[in-house]
Formats: C-alpha cells, structure tokens, sequence
C-alpha cells in the first residue's frame, strides 16, 4: 500500500481529526518571501523523508511548505536544517492537516 493508500485508509480518522482542527488553522499568507519557502523546504524535506517513502518525499515536502502558516514557515527557514522534536512534531501535524492532505492528493493520485 502506498502513500495514497495509507492516505485513503486512515481517511475517516483523518477527517474527525481534521475539522476538530478546522478552526483552529490559522490562514496561509503568500506574503512570505520565496527564500523563505525555499529555505524551509531545504530544512523541512529531510523530516519528511524520515517518514514518508522516497518517491513521495517531494511532493509531500511541497504540499506541506505550500499549506503552512506562516509562522511555521518562518519558524522552519530560521533553523537553518538544525529541526528539533518539537519542530518534528509540528512537521508531522501539518502533513495531516486537511489542507497539506488535499494537495498531496491532488499531486499523487
């Protein structure tokens, strides 16, 4: 079973899940400057590969850097790759999150 499949079994979880969260989601700005996105991209792929199959690994890191708040974009460009648990974590919520879950749907199926 692949990613999408992984993503399409646990759907029905994932969905209370997500709209207990729906509110709680703070708005996507495109304010930030693309150094910060690319910045944040170079430090939050290799989590992500830590988790996610290879082949996935990219479009899982897109959707997620995509659908972030700002804040954590922020936030994850300012490590300088050095990510810490706490960091992981959030990383880990935001590929759930509803959002980052559509487009990685979008992107793989």
């Amino acid at each position: 079973m692949g990613l999408a499949g992984a993503y399409r079994a646990g759907l029905p979880a994932g969905l209370l899940l997500g709209l207990a969260a729906c509110g709680s989601q703070a708005p996507v700005s495109q304010a930030l400057a693309p150094a910060d996105r690319m910045d944040a991209y170079q430090a939050v792929r290799p989590v992500v590969a830590n988790y996610i199959p290879a082949a996935q690994v990219d479009v899982v890191t897109s959707c997620v850097i995509q659908t972030a708040p700002a804040a954590d974009i922020s936030n994850f460009a300012q490590t300088g790759g050095a990510i810490g648990e706490q960091q992981t974590l959030r990383i880990l919520d935001l590929i759930k999150a509803p959002r980052a879950n559509d487009c990685i749907a979008k992107q793989l199926l």
